[in-house]
């Protein structure tokens, strides 16, 4: 609650706002940064629409020819065919809320671009954000007239992680767009564990297939090792072995191979393989070979052999075993009557560096407001405890750069109940340990408060979507700045094709499904035990937003 208004009140495109953007350009520090960051030219261009103030971050990318204009208008009169967008519209959550549905009805407005990959994983999984920028801008379309379109993306396990939203506010300009579509937890629980099932059951699949091909397996193994014996200095002969090792696994494994499943499960076990063959220790293949003796009736024990030696890992999950583990984990360190302290990014630039001048305003006004002289302003500044809050604002003390704030690399930089409540979280939220803690978005929220400023989050309910498509879709365009549209005249039908278009193969590999409600209702005791495993989490959440969601309870 600020100021006695509630936080969902006050994510609503106002003048005020607008006149803000229009009088606060982008500070040169964030640009110079970004371009350093990236290796790349780039700048702010102005998104389609009435709202011109509105921005989105373009970039030639790598291998252009740099454009002299771009710093300005980013190559007007010259051509901008090589120059791609990052998003200025991101969809971070909550996963199982209605994320990929509302992907779909954002694809059928014209002026917005989809990401080339559904889920993207930049900011919550260390390995991507290694190379964000890279990923980043080659998962959109270049755009030949920029202003057009704006870019956007999903990855809806952006809300639970304990870093995205600090490293989004870092490397995002702060007039994107973060949307969270909530849904009662106890649904999105078990939603998510159906999802679960179902990829359980195309990994039976896969099992059954590589048991009816377990001799051609056992041959493609055991007669090309890794480590043939002849002499070293044979290149040819083992030049030779290898490419037999990886024929005979892409014959089984490969696209038109003898193993049924997902091109991204194939692509796995046919890199596993060749795992076990270069290893010296043969312990793990093995015990894989092993596996492949078993009797294909048994199906449980064969999931447990092949997850035994991490080939397949997909498991039937449990809820009582839930409970016992992530349940007390979380009871333990986030307990519910918990109310955490709501430290809010007060400034659109909460991430960037600031100028000197709006630094000696801070300490004047607010950490040293008792100083009269000069004098006084110099041994308040010698605190610890004022130049760490200085730092932390975006002020460069004794030459320390200050943007980006923290390094952002790990674990040990986060910031906020998420890393109390969840550490692990720090990397992308795994879908097989997360069950309870992707839908306790009260800590989730808060700790995203710390770093995006609370009139960057749009936050709607999955029954508004459900219920109400053209309204909610028309909130969220006005909250980007971009005119409205009549949604009514287009069927969820429409938006699915859209969806698979694009795609096409999303629903084989995740297990995600077009109807979202599940057709396994969910038993009494267990929707009970859930309700009161979210009752206060709930109870919080609906007074930071200043809303309720009753039917939750």
């Amino acid at each position: 609650i600020v100021d006695g208004v509630g936080l969902d009140a006050l994510m609503e495109v106002t003048p005020a706002r607008l006149a803000y953007f229009e009088q606060v350009d982008f500070r040169p520090e964030y640009i110079n940064a970004v371009a350093k960051e990236t290796s790349r030219q780039c700048s702010l261009v102005s998104i389609p629409g009435k709202h011109h103030a509105r921005r989105q971050l373009c970039c030639v990318t790598t291998g252009a020819k740099p454009n002299a204009g771009l710093a300005n208008t980013l190559g007007v009169g010259q051509s901008t065919s090589t120059t791609s967008c990052a998003p200025g519209i991101v969809v971070m959550g909550a996963q199982k809320g209605g994320t990929t549905a509302l992907h779909s009805y954002l694809m059928l407005y014209k002026q917005l671009k989809p990401s080339r990959k559904k889920e993207l994983h930049i900011w919550d999984a260390d390995r991507s954000f290694k190379n964000w920028s890279g990923t980043l801008l080659s998962n959109f379309k270049p755009q030949k007239h920029l202003g057009e379109n704006l870019a956007f993306e999903s990855t809806p396990s952006y809300l639970a992680s304990t870093m995205a939203c600090q490293r989004m506010a870092t490397w995002l300009p702060p007039h994107t767009l973060y949307v969270m579509i909530l849904r009662d937890p106890v649904k999105r629980f078990w939603s998510e564990l159906q999802m679960k099932l179902r990829r359980v059951q195309q990994q039976d699949v896969t099992i059954l297939s590589i048991m009816k091909n377990a001799q051609a397996i056992r041959e493609c193994i055991l007669n090309y090792p890794a480590k043939p014996d002849h002499p070293a200095s044979t290149i040819e002969k083992l030049r030779t072995a290898t490419l037999g090792t990886r024929n005979c696994i892409v014959m089984i494994f490969g696209p038109k191979g003898k193993v049924v499943g997902t091109p991204p499960k194939l692509a796995m076990l046919r890199r596993e393989l060749e795992s076990m063959k270069r290893g010296s220790d043969h312990s793990r293949r093995d015990d894989f070979l092993r596996c492949l003796d078993m009797d294909t009736a048994d199906l449980d024990s064969l999931r447990q052999c092949f997850r035994k030696v991490k080939f397949l890992r997909e498991s039937i999950p449990n809820v009582d075993t839930i409970f016992a583990t992530e349940g007390q984990a979380l009871e333990s360190r986030c307990p519910a009557s918990e109310e955490f302290e709501v430290e809010e990014a007060r400034h659109v630039y909460s991430a960037i560096s600031r100028s000197q001048a709006s630094c000696d305003q801070l300490i004047q006004t607010s950490l040293c407001p008792e100083c009269q002289n000069q004098y006084c302003l110099e041994n308040c500044f010698e605190s610890a405890e004022v130049r760490h809050a200085l730092f932390k604002h975006g002020c460069n003390i004794d030459g320390r750069i200050a943007y980006p704030v923290r390094p952002l690399t790990g674990p040990s930089d986060c910031e906020g109940p998420t890393c109390k409540c969840y550490p692990n979280a720090a990397n992308f939220a795994d879908i097989s340990k997360n069950f309870l803690w992707r839908g306790l978005y009260y800590p989730q929220l808060v700790t995203c408060l710390r770093h995006i400023p609370r009139h960057q989050l749009l936050i709607i309910e999955n029954e508004e979507l459900r219920v109400a498509p053209n309204a909610t879709l028309n909130r969220i365009l006005a909250a980007a700045g971009l005119p409205g549209m009549d949604f009514s005249t287009f069927s969820w039908d429409d938006a699915n094709d859209a969806f698979d278009s694009l795609y096409p193969n999303f629903e084989t590999v995740t297990g995600w499904s077009a109807d979202g409600s599940s057709k396994t209702k969910i038993p009494d005791d267990v929707a009970q035990r859930l309700r009161e495993f979210y009752r206060e989490p709930n109870e919080k959440l609906f007074k930071l937003l200043g809303r309720r969601f009753d039917h939750w309870l």
